[in-house]
């Protein structure tokens, strides 16, 4: 793995198969969640902000998932 961010590609997109995102923790501390290679820092080639937001629902305990809802913007 290397210690360089991988360059981000797009969103993984709601008509994709979201079987395939995956789960890790980032640098900060908290979850994230894409498909494609992850980075030195626990983030994804491929964002998935869908994902992201239905564990946010299901576990508000747990907190904000990367990607954020503003990086989206």
């Amino acid at each position: 793995m290397l210690n360089t961010p991988i360059k981000r590609g797009e969103f993984v997109k709601e008509d994709e198969d979201h079987t395939k995102c995956s789960w890790s923790t980032g640098i900060h501390d908290g979850l994230t969640v894409g498909q494609g290679e992850l980075d030195f820092y626990g983030y994804w080639e491929r964002p998935c902000s869908i994902c992201a937001r239905k564990a946010e629902k299901k576990h508000p305990e747990r907190g904000s998932v990367w990607p954020f809802s503003a990086e989206e913007e």
